[in-house]
């Protein structure tokens, strides 16, 4: 995950240039969803692929969902920014 794009494994077939929507939650619970384009696909184990994608809209959302995990992530870590 970051600023711009994510990768993650999908057992379902897609194209490159495909688009997807990403469903998730912000550590606070609020939903979000962005549009998100295919850009690289890599073979992975168990017949899934590796999938890396661009984010194309809302980026704001992204964004603040990208920050959320961070913060979140550090405060589970012992980090206090």
């Amino acid at each position: 995950m970051s600023t711009l794009g994510a990768l993650f494994q999908l057992n379902q077939p897609i194209s490159q240039g495909e688009s997807l929507y990403i469903r998730s939650h912000r550590p606070n619970g609020v939903p979000v969803e962005v549009k998100a384009q295919v850009i690289r696909i890599l073979p992975a184990s168990y017949g899934t692929s590796r999938v890396g994608v661009a984010i194309e809209e809302p980026k704001e959302s992204w964004l603040r969902l990208f920050v959320a995990w961070i913060a979140d992530d550090n405060i589970v870590d012992g980090i206090h920014e």
